[in-house]
């Protein structure tokens, strides 16, 4: 997760093929608008962190998805994710 100041986390807990996910919202530290989101995996136990986040890339200003995990993510976890996100990060 990234620095827990700049971050809020969504609740309640999303939960999928037997596994739960918090999703962050990371803030600019006191800003209304989110700078992207991070969706963590935290188990059951042991959880798998961060599996997928979505961040303004610094070159071309625009948004985009980076998975950080070898394993197969639910579709309906991952379009649930791009879609909320989407509500809140503002297109360029």
């Amino acid at each position: 997760m990234s620095d827990p100041a700049l971050s809020q986390a969504i609740s309640p807990r999303w939960e999928y093929g037997g596994r739960y996910y918090v999703v962050w919202r990371v803030t600019g530290g006191g800003e209304q608008d989110a700078l992207g989101w991070e969706l963590e995996d935290v188990g059951p136990s042991p959880g798998r962190g961060i599996v997928l986040e979505a961040f303004e890339q610094d070159a071309s200003g625009e948004f985009a998805f980076t998975a950080f995990t070898d394993r197969p993510l639910p579709f309906a976890l991952v379009h649930r994710f791009v879609v909320e996100a989407a509500r809140e990060i503002p297109s360029r």
